[in-house]
């Protein structure tokens, strides 16, 4: 898929342009481009709020979060700084936002 930041903006353009009700985005292209934002420990977790974004987009649509994606992403999140966050991304908050779009998916993970 690329750099996280290309993804989640031709992500964000296929939901603009061509997603509708009855023809909404595959799960498959949620998970490449949650792949693509969690590599590398969600990129110094600058990538935390798409991340989350996306994961609160999954759920909303009814679709299963791989779990140990979702997981190492909420891991990811946390840092040492203030508020856990690292660098001032990501943090406590983005990480409580993240279980709980994981614990709205079908299955709960």
């Amino acid at each position: 898929v690329g750099h996280w930041k290309a993804a989640t903006r031709k992500l964000k353009k296929l939901k603009k342009r061509y997603a509708s009700p009855e023809r909404p985005i595959p799960q498959e292209t949620y998970v490449a481009v949650l792949e693509a934002c969690a590599a590398d420990r969600l990129h110094g977790a600058r990538a935390s709020e798409p991340a989350r974004k996306i994961l609160e987009d999954m759920a909303e649509q009814g679709y299963d979060i791989p779990s140990g994606l979702g997981n190492g992403c909420v891991a990811s999140c946390l840092g040492n700084g203030p508020g856990g966050k690292h660098d001032g991304f990501g943090g406590v908050d983005c990480a409580l936002a993240m279980l709980s779009a994981m614990e709205d998916s079908p299955e709960g993970s």
